[in-house]
């Protein structure tokens, strides 16, 4: 069956689309870069036209047969993901998102950075949240993003017992004699 009632092309709105996600795309990749860690690549999911990146821990989860063999490789791992996608139902506005897998207690209790994220609730558990027109207004769009990204982050590695200081790798390096100055 054709589909025709989904037939429409708006090229000003899908080069805005394009555009956005672009941007999003390198924040994510210099977020990524930070942790010398198992992580994902940047990725689109078409289901829900967002863009993410999970870092992994060591400690692998127990995934049940009938979760499928995506969520179960997804999820074999605790996971701490972040991403941007354009909202839905319960979040109805484009934001940048983190969520921890599974959720250590405590989570909601620490704070977020800038002061315009919050913790959201979430099928299970909670999402980090920070909408992406508070973001717009921040004097440093990308540093806002990307200290978000990070606090979101450590709220969960500390909490979940993650060795955040040894798999950090700051600008991308993770050789100790280049970050000594030792080396060039």
């Amino acid at each position: 069956m054709e589909d025709t009632e989904h037939a429409s092309y708006d090229p000003e709105a899908v080069t805005r689309y394009w555009r956005v996600l672009s941007q999003v795309n390198l924040v994510l990749e210099e977020f990524a870069a930070e942790f010398s860690g198992k992580t994902s690549p940047v990725h689109h999911f078409w289901h829900t036209f967002d863009i993410a990146v999970t870092r992994y821990g060591a400690r692998r989860l127990h995934q049940p047969r009938d979760a499928g063999p995506i969520i179960r490789e997804a999820y074999s791992r605790e996971a701490i993901s972040f991403g941007f996608w354009f909202g839905d139902d319960n979040v109805p506005e484009p934001a940048f998102y983190s969520y921890t897998v599974p959720e250590p207690s405590g989570l909601t209790e620490r704070p977020l950075t800038p002061s315009s994220a919050w913790w959201a609730p979430s099928g299970h558990g909670h999402l980090a949240l920070l909408p992406y027109g508070r973001v717009r207004t921040e004097p440093d769009p990308r540093g806002a993003v990307l200290a978000f990204y990070e606090s979101a982050y450590r709220a969960g590695a500390e909490l979940s017992g993650w060795d955040h200081a040894g798999l950090a790798s700051p600008k991308g390096v993770t050789d100790p004699l280049y970050e000594a100055g030792e080396e060039t």
